[in-house]
């Protein structure tokens, strides 16, 4: 959905060779993301999440888009808790475009402001629910780590600089603080140009992209929040790669509006500058044999379980729990979860 929207902006569609960017999205830089199943739940984050900024920036608001941007936006945040952050940063732009200057009135001003009212009302009524069914609730023995203190910070940085490849704290928090700028820049020059009423219906087109970088860094900061205080070493958890990976075409566009300021000459170099800045960081990301040793420690890890279960041990497979496993299993048996069978077909290796 990222890459449709981000090969349909005016930006991609003159200059085609932009669409290069992508090749880093191969990479194993978040091999994580696509190795447990948990995982999927970020997949569904940012699925929905982007499907949701796809039909709320449509021009025409009709009821059909509206449908589909309310769904959307309740699946990205029944998807996972960092889902809720997204939308609530996504659903203002999606207001302001269509009802900013740039709109497409054409005398429906009230009768568009109606369905967006509409369409608010049910997610917020979504996200009651949501947070009715306890979903609040803090899981962690860690406080939380607010935006007023360093330890947000320092690792709200990390988590930000880690879609650069990044795997040095240090670089990683200054890959942080590049995000941060060109965001602020990109978001100070939008609204200078609504305060001017200048930029016609491109306007629309770039807070559709803010909305992009605004719905990530929004779910990367409740990540932070979360989990700042287990320090900022955890920031370069790998799985927190996807997160930061979806700002790179957001920044792609963000840079190609703010280097307009310059010449001709200088808007290609500053794309390749940052093209080179990416493949420095995802260097060394490249080892595909790395799922084949993956693979075969699950295999392995999947035989320490099963002879956990058969000699009624505690068991020692730190690939799939840190802790010890017995209760674990008992509980699994009580609730006659199917890998349970699956395991006690391999017990007659051992």
């Amino acid at each position: 959905v990222l890459f449709f929207n981000f090969m349909n902006s005016s930006l991609v569609r003159r200059r085609p060779f932009l669409i290069t960017f992508f090749i880093f999205y191969l990479s194993l830089a978040c091999w994580e993301n696509i190795y447990w199943s948990f995982q999927s739940s970020f997949h569904f984050v940012f699925l929905f999440g982007f499907s949701a900024i796809y039909f709320g920036f449509k021009p025409n608001l009709t009821w059909g888009n509206l449908l589909a941007f309310v769904l959307s936006s309740i699946f990205c945040m029944y998807s996972m808790s960092l889902g809720v952050p997204f939308v609530l940063g996504v659903l203002p732009l999606v207001v302001w475009y269509h009802l900013g200057p740039w709109a497409l009135r054409n005398g429906q001003y009230w009768g568009v402001s109606t369905k967006l009212a509409v369409g608010a009302l049910v997610i917020f009524f979504a996200l009651w629910q949501w947070m009715a069914q306890g979903s609040l609730g803090q899981g962690s023995i860690h406080p939380l780590a607010w935006p007023w203190t360093t330890a947000f910070w320092s690792h709200y940085l990390g988590v930000l600089g880690l879609g650069f490849g990044i795997n040095s704290l240090k670089l990683a928090q200054l890959g942080g603080l590049f995000v941060l700028v060109i965001y602020c820049a990109f978001a100070i020059r939008l609204v200078r140009q609504f305060i001017k009423k200048e930029g016609g219906f491109n306007n629309g087109e770039n807070l559709k992209w803010l909305a992009v970088g605004t719905g990530v860094l929004a779910a990367g900061a409740s990540i932070s929040l979360g989990r700042g205080n287990f320090g900022s070493d955890q920031a370069l958890a790998t799985r927190y790669v996807e997160v930061s990976m979806m700002m790179i075409p957001f920044l792609v566009i963000a840079l190609g509006d703010l280097s307009r300021l310059f010449s001709q000459m200088w808007q290609k170099r500053i794309m390749v500058l940052f093209f080179t800045l990416l493949f420095s960081g995802f260097f060394d990301s490249w080892d595909f044999m790395k799922y084949s040793r993956l693979h075969q420690s699950r295999l392995r890890d999947k035989d320490c379980l099963a002879q956990a279960l058969e000699l009624n041990s505690e068991g020692d497979c730190p690939y799939y729990f840190p802790e010890a496993l017995q209760s674990r299993l008992q509980r699994a048996e009580e609730l006659k979860v199917n890998f349970i069978e699956v395991l006690r077909k391999r017990d007659s290796r051992f």
